[in-house]
């Protein structure tokens, strides 16, 4: 699995990479982490129901200095996942 840290307004980047390298059939799954705090927009709600690709990580900020807090979040979804 691929795991992708991703800002929730970056829709047009994550199609980018559905379209080319997530596509490639060699991996197992391509997820993209996104960091959100109280609201999900919905139309970041529309594009995880027709992935199913993208993980919450809620209450994530998406300032440089949390980025770490916000990686380490992603890892404990791949451990269960995995």
């Amino acid at each position: 699995m691929v795991g992708v840290l991703t800002a929730a307004k970056s829709a047009d980047k994550r199609k980018a990479v559905r379209k080319t390298w997530g596509a490639d059939p060699r991996l197992a799954a391509v997820k993209f982490f996104v960091s959100i705090d109280k609201n999900v927009t919905e139309a970041l709600q529309r594009e995880a129901l027709k992935y199913d690709d993208i993980v919450l990580i809620h209450h994530a900020s998406e300032d440089y200095w949390r980025g770490l807090g916000f990686t380490v979040q992603g890892l404990g979804f791949i451990e269960v996942w995995g």
